[in-house]
């Protein structure tokens, strides 16, 4: 991916993060009702509050993840243009195709996150026999063919000012639920530029450690030692633009995965299946890109082992002893505050899930 695909995916996000807020914040002040979790928090009125829970819990967390990056912006369009420069240490042989798989996959991740939230909309107006009953049961004024909850003083409303709140949410919901997702893929997609620049560098330690003229091949060192604190540099800066967005996932994950479990268990809703997967694959790609970045890192310290650095002189000997040193404290993403994201909190974060769930079930 080049640096002016780069910027166009940036700029995208950062409006996209504006009109989040915008969107979020206008349909709050002016309709209170099209806003998830405000609309049937009433009480002593016997509704079913779970798909507001869910509202509250992950629609709530997308906007958070959307108004972050978009504060960080600037920084993060720094960075990007950093990770995509190849001119100071030369292209990785496989980055042309790294960029294809990471463009394909991104774009294929936003697609059907757009289809699937039109779906869930779709699903949520037509699918309306269930709400129709608890009104009649309860005496309650739910409107039913609406994608968020809401809820209307009298028995009838009118039709256009219904429809208009539908498309209001319909549309708030595309702001904010595609965007959140691609940042996460935006962070994989940095990790797997930076994987390809690792794979670079071990060719070019190879490289040099094989050359049997003692100036040149330390003159190869040399670049590798600042290829190898660049890549370091580029990791540390990752983590810290990404922690204060995606951070936060190792404890709302949790939480939010058992909100949507609990309204699937309590009412048919197969739009929170839509829902519950696409939030499932964000918390396990942000999990991976985590545990690549762990072992890639790691992993230099293999390729200098491996080359033919025997017979080498007592300098350069010394310089690979701190560059293997190095390789043993591998970079991380934080995970605030819980750690780092790795495989390992991927399943303390099924493991609560569950405790969730069966705390939000238990009659």
């Amino acid at each position: 991916m080049d640096k002016k695909e780069f910027h166009v995916l940036i700029k995208y996000c950062f409006l996209n993060g504006r009109n989040t807020v915008e969107a979020k914040t206008w349909l709050a002040a002016v309709f209170p009702g099209t806003v998830p979790g405000k609309s049937n928090i009433k009480d002593c009125v016997p509704v079913n509050l779970s798909e507001d829970i869910e509202g509250i819990t992950g629609l709530g967390d997308s906007v958070f993840v959307c108004c972050q990056f978009q504060y960080m912006s600037k920084n993060w369009s720094k960075f990007l243009n950093e990770v995509t420069d190849t001119k100071r240490f030369g292209k990785p042989t496989t980055y042309d195709k790294v960029v294809r798989r990471t463009n394909l996959c991104s774009m294929t991740y936003f697609i059907c996150t757009s289809v699937c939230v039109i779906l869930y909309g779709i699903i949520k107006v037509l699918d309306t026999d269930q709400c129709k009953m608890m009104n009649e049961l309860n005496g309650t004024h739910e409107v039913c063919d609406s994608v968020t909850p809401l809820w209307w003083p009298t028995a009838e409303m009118n039709l256009w000012l219904k429809a208009f709140f539908t498309f209001c949410s319909l549309v708030s919901c595309e702001f904010y639920l595609p965007p959140s997702g691609i940042v996460s893929f935006l962070v994989w997609e940095s990790v797997v530029l930076i994987q390809a620049k690792i794979a670079h560098l071990k060719e070019l330690f190879r490289d040099c450690l094989n050359d049997e003229d003692p100036r040149r091949k330390r003159e190869k060192l040399n670049i590798c030692i600042q290829y190898h604190l660049e890549i370091f540099r580029l990791c540390n800066e990752l983590n810290n633009l990404s922690k204060w967005i995606l951070g936060q996932l190792s404890f709302a994950a949790a939480v939010v995965i058992g909100c949507i479990v609990n309204q699937m268990i309590k009412q048919y809703a197969i739009g929170s299946t839509f829902h519950l997967l696409g939030y499932m694959l964000v918390v396990f790609l942000t999990c991976q890109t985590g545990q690549i970045m762990k072992d890639e890192t790691c992993d230099i310290q293999d390729a200098l082992y491996e080359a033919k650095w025997v017979g080498s002189n007592k300098d350069i000997i010394k310089d690979l002893k701190f560059i293997m040193l190095r390789c043993q404290a591998p970079t991380h993403l934080r995970a605030i505050p819980l750690g780092t994201f790795d495989y390992s909190l991927w399943i303390v974060i099924l493991k609560s899930s569950y405790s969730y769930i069966t705390l939000l079930t238990k009659q």
